[in-house]
């Protein structure tokens, strides 16, 4: 069996419904006959490996929003986590994390003044920030403070605040792209048994995929550090190169031609009322909220519409579409989307490391007439179609509308919804 049939035949009855419910919908598309049936294979280039190359479209997007003129510019977009661990040699883990950067490229990757990135060969010896929190006492924190120790609430206090700060420094933190590193990790060492790991990344270099890639192996080599992971011949150098030459294929027109259509009808922006003029940020603050469904409910829910051959994803953005019209001055608006676009260019695509993600444009229509199942389902059905013509980017079409429309740099699309 081949890994095609290997993982439908993993999929549960509700999975393989939601599949062919996808396949049918692609089948009935009138681009589908157009399709090359293959995807062209490419072969490392190790000879040219360090030498500059382009940045991808959401790339060189996030590389420009950095500078200050654009609105809601002037910052980076990064991830960051913290990880628990209990009983944590650190410095073996220092060692696993040194192969990890040896082993992909991404961690030793840099952008240079002329917009391009370049893969260095070797980078310094990576060490870990500590920052030991261990018997805090007062005079530590306050000024002219006691000598006695404090008490264990007062010391949670202290540990709490010093945990604030390190988040809040991370949070908003613009790395240099033009210096390695364009990642960040912090051992926050709690007690003899508990060290916190704070890590952080720029999205210029990793996507959500990849850290997972990175994680996975990190916890192999430092269980286990005589690992042999299977060696990467692939670059996204390689990768980068060979999207390159896809767009200039029939495929690539067919996707431009889609959007440039669509583009005469594409809604704008949400219109939500704002209590400050954009224009006026020039240091943007973002802050995260969270709102979590149990586990039994999202359950239920994801088998509610499985039976409706509506997707997980495809009930949360219709959720959040209805949500956003509530709130917007026009019932009809566009939003981005966000995916991990990996072309099957090369078998070891999926084991690398870099920035895959790409975005498409939703136009959100008004179906304010329709019940909340039929909305969802069209939404999806629109969607499916869309990322059929993702070749010509989101971050494409947005310069191409901004060029018709002689609109100066701001943010067109700014919503954005994404889910795993």
């Amino acid at each position: 069996m081949d890994k095609i049939g290997k993982k439908i035949a993993q999929l549960s009855p509700q999975q393989r419904a939601l599949l062919e419910e996808y396949l049918k919908n692609k089948k009935s598309s009138k681009s589908e006959n157009k399709k090359p049936k293959s995807l062209p294979k490419i072969e490392p280039d190790f000879e040219n490996k360090y030498l500059p190359f382009p940045l991808t479209d959401i790339q060189e997007a996030y590389w420009v929003g950095r500078g200050h003129n654009l609105e809601l510019g002037n910052v980076s977009t990064h991830i960051d986590r913290e990880v628990d661990y209990i009983n944590l040699d650190l410095p073996k883990f220092e060692r696993a994390w040194q192969k990890i950067i040896n082993r992909h490229d991404a961690l030793r990757t840099i952008v240079l003044d002329d917009g391009t990135q370049q893969i260095l060969p070797q980078i310094p010896p990576y060490k870990i920030q500590v920052i030991d929190l261990q018997n805090q006492t007062e005079d530590a924190i306050t000024e002219g403070g006691t000598q006695s120790a404090i008490t264990q609430s007062g010391t949670q206090s202290v540990i709490a605040s010093k945990l604030v700060e390190i988040r809040k420094n991370l949070s908003h933190e613009v790395l240099d792209c033009k210096q390695a590193t364009l990642f960040k990790i912090i051992a926050t060492v709690l007690s003899p048994e508990k060290t916190k790991l704070h890590f952080s990344y720029d999205a210029l270099i990793l996507d959500g995929f990849s850290s997972q890639i990175l994680l996975g192996e990190l916890y192999q080599l430092y269980n286990n550090p005589q690992t042999e992971l299977k060696t990467l011949e692939l670059s996204f150098r390689d990768y980068v190169l060979a999207l390159e030459n896809w767009k200039k294929t029939p495929k690539y027109d067919l996707a431009k031609n889609y959007w440039l259509e669509k583009l005469k009808t594409l809604p704008p922006r949400p219109e939500l009322e704002l209590n400050q003029v954009i224009q006026n940020i020039k240091k943007p603050k973002f802050e995260v909220l969270i709102l979590q469904l149990d586990q039994k409910n999202w359950q239920k829910l994801k088998e509610k519409g499985t039976k409706k051959s509506l997707t997980p994803s495809g009930i949360l953005l219709s959720a959040f579409s209805q949500i956003l019209r509530l709130w917007s001055k026009k019932p009809e608006f566009t939003i981005n989307l966000t995916f991990f676009d990996r072309l099957g260019f090369h078998p070891q695509v999926n084991d690398i490391a870099g920035d895959f993600t790409s975005i498409v444009l939703l136009g959100v229509e008004n179906h304010s007439e329709t019940d909340f199942v039929n909305q969802a389902k069209q939404l999806q059905q629109q969607l499916w179609s869309d990322i059929d013509n993702h070749l010509f980017t989101g971050v494409k079409v947005v310069r191409e509308l901004a060029k018709q429309k002689r609109i100066s740099p701001q943010a067109l699309m700014p919503i954005v919804f994404t889910s795993f």
